[in-house]
């Protein structure tokens, strides 16, 4: 342990002469909702939300360091030509009712132009957000209880503590499974508890009419996410290529415009790796943002298909936020890749 610290305080005491190796020309923001503040006792879903006063501190943050707000199109040209400002491109995944209620005001106010990628069974609604099912349950019960591929499954619930525990592990465990083994799971695991399946895609999904609209606003981009939103470590070839194209196509149809950007679901290095990467490349999609935390590199200019994102949650504050776009953060840690693709 002496040892470690000795280690991390050597190299935070020079970081300030090497940090700016690793703090890039920019960073792609990555954001999920954007909801009013709540007292609500929650799970693990915060760390996908943020409120509305902290996208707009995170907008006026980078507006105090001369950063260049702009969208994915214009990434290529960013990466291209040496500039003297930096850059920052907002993106949001999935496809949730309040990016438009609650975020786009926002950003129409500081003409910050965003990505939407969109999960199209979202506005078909016919979306399982499991993970908002599975916090309602929990919070609710003291102990649930269910069978699945013939083993007995059970958790007290009786503290937070326990709920946590119980959320993280199920979250892990239903994220693992391939698509027609998940719907199993999901199905014994809230159908024995009375809750509807699709009550959450109704309440907190966007519909086609609304994307449409917001596709009709230039500041806005629309990009595919899947149609189903699985994770692609659980799926074969043929399905992580059915489920990208068939994403396109829809989008297309619906919007009447051409779908260039992609983001992988969940797209950790768990999630997204060469093969991943591979199959992508043989789509029509020009740029692709994974979930891998890092700052976008020119060398990035030949990794597009595996574009790393700046993570933003309910507790990011500004020091962290300084410390990562300053390359301190990944100096710190230890970051083996100077350039973060997979």
């Amino acid at each position: 342990m002496g040892q470690f610290n000795a280690k991390t305080l050597l190299k935070k005491s020079v970081a300030p002469f090497f940090a700016g190796l690793y703090q890039g020309l920019g960073q792609i923001v990555v954001l999920h909702r954007v909801i009013a503040e709540s007292k609500n006792q929650r799970l693990r879903n915060t760390g996908i939300e943020i409120t509305e006063e902290h996208l707009e501190q995170l907008i006026i943050f980078f507006r105090k360091r001369n950063y260049d707000f702009i969208s994915l199109e214009e990434l290529v040209d960013y990466l291209a030509v040496k500039r003297k400002r930096k850059f920052v491109i907002f993106t949001l995944d999935d496809g949730y009712l309040d990016n438009l209620t609650n975020a786009y005001p926002v950003f129409k106010k500081y003409k910050v132009p965003f990505t939407i990628y969109i999960t199209t069974n979202f506005p078909d609604k016919k979306a399982v957000l499991w993970w908002y099912l599975l916090e309602d349950l929990l919070l609710k019960e003291q102990s649930i209880s269910f069978r699945f591929q013939n083993k007995s499954y059970a958790f007290k619930l009786q503290t937070y503590s326990e709920k946590e525990v119980a959320f993280n592990y199920l979250r892990e465990l239903i994220k693992s499974q391939e698509e027609e083994n998940q719907l199993a799971l999901i199905d014994s695991l809230f159908s024995i508890n009375g809750i509807p399946l699709y009550q959450k895609v109704e309440e907190l999904a966007l519909n086609w009419d609304q994307i449409i609209q917001l596709n009709n606003d230039p500041l806005v981009s629309i990009g595919a996410h899947t149609v189903s939103h699985p994770s692609f470590k659980a799926i074969s070839d043929d399905q992580i290529l059915k489920e990208i194209n068939e994403s396109i196509q829809i989008l297309e149809s619906k919007l009447d415009a051409t779908i260039k950007h992609f983001a992988y679901p969940y797209g950790s290095a768990v999630e997204v790796g060469e093969r991943e990467v591979k199959l992508l490349s043989k789509t029509k999609i020009k740029t692709a943002t994974t979930g891998r935390v890092g700052n976008v590199m020119r060398e990035h200019i030949n990794h597009l298909h595996a574009l790393p994102r700046l993570y933003i949650g309910s507790a990011t504050t500004e020091l962290e936020l300084n410390n990562f776009i300053s390359g301190k953060t990944s100096f710190i840690k230890g970051v083996k890749e100077r350039i973060i693709t997979v």
